[in-house]
């Protein structure tokens, strides 16, 4: 069917029967508003294909109405999300913007993604609806709105596990392997920066973990633990410092509280030195001076791994997980602002 003007499913308009516009081409609005359908099973409205030129209407319906608009096209949507029933097909649905009065609230807006089928939400996922209302919303200036679908798109992919897919001709061990390193990563990125809609979460991250490890670090330098020490072998041979010793008989020292080793070498201030750990690119001159305080490794591999354990080996273990979380925060942080940087320069 071709209307060179708008169609009207307006007003008095009563449907008992599904209403099929299939691959119809409508040059004005398709104004569905006030209308009734009747119909108790399957789609009240079928608009597969069709495309309209200017604004589909679908608000004051007398009752919520199950739309198969798979693949269909219009100008613009200027609807309601109470207007969809349960189990709208949106597959393939495009629309230039949302019009009106129609809400763009990632929450509401959500909820009508929602309406769709089990099957597409689920074992047979669609993602063009959930991109497409991205572009939208993003294209229309409701960024946070944007970012808000995003989300939600990336947690619906996990949660049917539609992350670290591989190939049909992939071994099934290397595939679960595959997926179990994606999964991890996919989840410690969306916890971290929300898939990179988030990039001050992951300051937030990098700022908490700083001061956990600056209040550890403390901890572990101060007695009875006297974990960290300077890292300059002549210092350890100087006798001036003997008393600074941890592993000195019968009185054990501290390099952090030792008085004679202030005056000529560089104090130790443990949130300076966290954040030198943290920050793979800053030097500011702590890590190069200090470190953890370790003794002499055991002969045997199960008795240096199960057996040899002290506080130093805890300040060794913290330095090494604040270097590598240092590290993948900065390459994530890089990433997503590169990101942010070409996609601005694009649109």
């Amino acid at each position: 069917m071709q209307v060179n003007g708008g169609m009207f499913l307006r007003g008095g308009f009563l449907a008992k029967h599904e209403v099929r516009l299939l691959g119809a081409q409508i040059g004005g609005n398709l104004d569905c508003c006030d209308g009734q359908f009747e119909v108790k099973a399957g789609a009240a409205l079928s608009a597969e294909r069709a495309v309209v030129k200017g604004v589909l209407f679908l608000r004051g319906l007398k009752a919520a109405v199950r739309l198969d608009l798979s693949h269909a096209e219009v100008g613009v949507l200027a609807d309601e999300v109470d207007a969809w029933a349960p189990g709208s097909v949106l597959d393939g649905f495009r629309y230039g913007a949302l019009g009106g009065d129609a809400p763009t609230s990632g929450a509401e807006r959500l909820a009508w993604l929602h309406k769709q089928p089990e099957e597409d939400l689920g074992a047979n996922f669609r993602p063009q609806p959930w991109r497409q209302l991205q572009r939208v919303l993003h294209e229309m200036g409701h960024h946070e709105d944007a970012k808000q679908i995003g989300i939600a798109f990336q947690d619906r992919l996990r949660a049917i596990g539609r992350i670290g897919q591989s190939p049909p001709t992939t071994s099934p061990r290397v595939a679960r392997v595959r997926r179990v390193f994606a999964e991890g990563a996919h989840f410690c990125f969306g916890k971290l920066a929300l898939y990179g809609f988030r990039p001050t979460r992951l300051l937030a991250w990098m700022a908490g973990v700083w001061l956990v490890c600056g209040v550890l670090f403390w901890l572990l330098a101060l007695p009875p633990f006297s974990a960290l020490a300077p890292s300059d072998p002549l210092v350890f041979q100087n006798p001036a410092y003997e008393t600074c010793l941890p592993d000195r008989s019968p009185t054990p020292g501290n390099w952090f509280l030792c008085a004679p080793l202030r005056g000529e070498y560089a104090t130790f201030s443990p949130f300076a030195f966290s954040l030198d750990i943290l920050l793979p690119l800053v030097d500011l001159g702590q890590e190069k001076y200090w470190g953890a305080f370790v003794p002499t490794p055991r002969p045997g591999v199960g008795e240096e791994l199960f057996l040899n354990w002290s506080s130093g080996h805890v300040a060794r273990l913290l330095i090494w997980f604040e270097t590598l979380f240092g590290w993948v925060c900065s390459l994530l942080l890089v990433a997503i602002v590169s990101g942010l940087a070409r996609r601005s320069e694009e649109g």
